[in-house]
């Protein structure tokens, strides 16, 4: 037996609906293998091969706390309990269960797995994006980074190379703590104590990156063009992201 599409129609029950599409997914995958990773649309399936698309099928969550647990949350949107994966520092600052709350989200795409990672602000979940573009840095690594000290003492600690404070992160050596000074110099946006970030630049620089990343380029290459985009004198997303790439194109 072999399925070559499956259409689900879409009445108001779109969220329902998508979950349906999951389900549909796993009987596929053992019907005909892993040959592909999928895309899960309100209408339909189609294959892609550049997961980034899926990194932003659910940019936030607006819901009921089910569950609150240091494995993570279970929060209910519309009927369906979403698992969110979040870090032990932000617990504490999640409602209780039957209270509402936001997220914002990471959709982390495998072969055989989505997973949703959660964070309190922006700039959390860019510091989360910024660390898996550090090679040998996975979601579970990235998650114990920002749950063994907040987002502003992780910047802080990056800053100003304080290798010895960032070694105290279970899970992170003195080896590990310093390739990651080396390698996020200069890429973390500076956050004031309420852990929003102090200059303007930063978030529109992340996003010129991050448009330029949707492009198909990779983080390095964006962030490098982008740096003499912005050192050109390129001060909106649009100059920045105009200017980055005439320097990729060269």
């Amino acid at each position: 037996m072999e399925i070559d599409m499956v259409v689900c129609f879409y009445s108001k029950l779109d969220v329902r609906c998508w979950m349906l599409d999951v389900h549909l997914f796993s009987l596929y995958k053992r019907l005909r293998g892993p040959a592909h990773s999928w895309h899960f649309s309100p209408s339909i399936w189609y294959p892609i091969t550049n997961h980034r698309e899926a990194q932003t099928l659910i940019a936030s969550l607006k819901g009921i706390v089910q569950s609150k647990k240091p494995t993570g949350l279970i929060i209910d949107v519309s009927g369906v309990g979403y698992h969110v994966n979040i870090p032990l520092c932000s617990l504490a600052d999640i409602p209780d269960p039957g209270n509402a709350a936001f997220l914002h989200t990471y959709t982390h795409v495998r072969e055989d797995s989505l997973q949703l990672f959660g964070f309190l602000s922006e700039e959390e979940r860019g510091v989360f994006t910024t660390l898996l573009g550090i090679s040998g840095v996975g979601p579970k690594l990235g998650l114990a980074i920002l749950s063994g000290m907040s987002v502003q003492k992780f910047v802080q600690s990056v800053q100003s190379e304080d290798i010895s404070m960032l070694s105290t992160i279970p899970g992170l050596g003195k080896k590990t703590a310093s390739r990651l000074v080396l390698e996020l110099k200069g890429k973390l946006p500076s956050l004031g104590d309420d852990g929003k970030e102090t200059s303007q630049g930063s978030s529109v620089s992340e996003d010129a990156i991050s448009a330029l990343i949707n492009l198909g380029y990779k983080r390095p290459l964006s962030e490098k063009a982008v740096g003499l985009a912005v050192d050109g004198g390129s001060e909106s997303i649009e100059d920045m992201i105009k200017e980055a790439l005439k320097s990729l194109t060269k």
